[in-house]
């Protein structure tokens, strides 16, 4: 199965859908607001504002989420037009893209941990710096010299890629299917050879990237951390795993059968209840293309 219909998020308005269970992502938006405004009015500086601008929005949600940052985008252009007197570009929108190294070397887990061989954490950087060096290639194709493009992803704070920061929510998944393994619901193999397709680097290793690339310079690059507890809505742990469940889900079917889901999540959401919940890391860049 092609990964596009693999790695997305629950559709519809369900109650296990993403459009239901985002609140988090929403908060992050509204954190990100403020530098996707910075770098917009950055294009519209002088009064030769282009006839036309193109807004690509690369992430994988569904929901009210996808065009959030797409809307502000527009309305702070058109503010902007309408502040010197001038006619409002036209917009075009194309369509989003969705963007792992299959391992036995990490048995009975699926991500980064404690006691991951260092072979593990080295396979999982070279991916990401292969896949984020060619995003940056494919979208420096796309963007005009001068244009800007803002980026917001999970990262971590320390050189430690398996602090509690970035695998809680793979620490909480391992412990569930093995839960499952132990009742034998799944077979301990399906675990063995699932490995999750994500990263959270540091703030280092993006800026690595970028100047290796050379496509972008970095204007901006901000680290936001933001507690489960104080957002509405995710204050237990059945409540916790259900964002979880609107973004795995898909992708965990397509591995494990959907007859488990249900058990799966249950699990999560009692394992949840007892985990120390660590605050969840990102980062918002601000990029502009270079001549």
């Amino acid at each position: 199965m092609e990964v596009k219909n693999i790695v997305n998020m629950n559709g519809g308005t369900g109650e296990m859908s993403y459009a239901q269970n985002s609140a988090f992502q929403n908060a992050l938006q509204s954190i990100a607001k403020p530098i996707v405004k910075d770098a917009t009015l950055d294009l519209c500086r002088t009064t030769n504002i282009p006839e036309c601008f193109c807004i690509a929005e690369l992430g994988c949600s569904s929901g009210p989420n996808a065009l959030f940052m797409v809307s502000e985008i527009i309305n702070t252009v058109s503010e902007r037009c309408l502040h010197l007197g001038l006619p409002s570009p036209e917009f075009l929108v194309p369509e989003g893209l969705n963007a792992s190294d299959n391992t036995s070397l990490n048995k009975g887990r699926v991500y980064i941990s404690k006691a991951s061989p260092p072979s593990v954490f080295q396979a999982y950087l070279a991916q990401f710096q292969s896949d984020f060096s060619q995003f940056l290639k494919s979208r420096s194709k796309e963007i005009v010299i001068g244009g800007h493009m803002v980026l917001t992803f999970m990262c971590r704070k320390t050189a430690d890629a398996s602090n509690e920061e970035s695998s809680y929510m793979w620490d909480l998944l391992t412990l569930s299917l093995n839960d499952l393994v132990s009742e034998g619901l799944i077979e301990e193999e399906k675990v063995d050879s699932f490995n999750a397709p994500y990263f959270a680097p540091s703030l280092e290793e993006i800026n690595m990237e970028i100047q290796k690339e050379e496509s972008f310079s970095l204007d901006c690059m901000k680290m936001i951390e933001t507690d489960w507890d104080t957002i509405d809505g995710y204050s237990t742990g059945q409540e916790k795993a259900k964002p979880l469940r609107a973004a795995l889900e898909t992708m965990l079917v397509n591995h494990f059968g959907e007859e488990i889901m249900d058990q799966l999540f249950e699990k999560m959401g009692k394992i949840a209840e007892s985990m120390k919940r660590p605050k969840f890391t990102d980062v918002v860049i601000s990029m502009i293309r270079l001549g």
